[in-house]
């Protein structure tokens, strides 16, 4: 397999796919997670899972604001092109993301429209075929 430089994974949550993200990443070789929250959003349940979560590789970090602009943030960080160069440059450290979007969450949005779309042709309110 070919050598690839460390990662650091950069997760935005408000409140578990954060703590999921870093139990599943913690103690892993060549792999840092940090993970970002918004401040005062999530339930202290989370917040305690998240801070206490064990690991010489995770970070977990409250922002100010709510989760969009936690995940604005985070966009920002990846479009930022030379930030990603230079630490690959200097530190040898490339980014990726962790994110919440998974096969189970896929496969009930799929049926909550499946579900709406029939629904709507029951009533009449669209015909089959129609761009909803």
């Amino acid at each position: 397999m070919p050598w690839a430089p460390p990662s650091a994974v950069l997760a935005a949550t408000s409140g578990d796919t954060g703590k999921a993200a870093m139990a599943g990443f913690v103690n892993k070789k060549s792999i840092s997670i940090l993970t970002f929250f918004p401040d005062k959003k999530v339930s202290s349940i989370q917040e305690v899972s998240m801070i206490t979560q064990e690991g010489n590789n995770v970070g977990v970090y409250p922002v100010l604001g709510n989760f969009d602009d936690v995940q604005k943030t985070i966009k920002e960080i990846f479009d930022d092109t030379e930030f990603s160069q230079q630490l690959l440059q200097k530190y040898n450290v490339k980014l990726t993301a962790a994110n919440s979007i998974n096969w189970g969450r896929l496969i009930a949005q799929l049926i909550y429209h499946i579900h709406s779309y029939v629904k709507l042709l029951e009533q009449n309110i669209v015909q089959l075929g129609d761009p909803i």
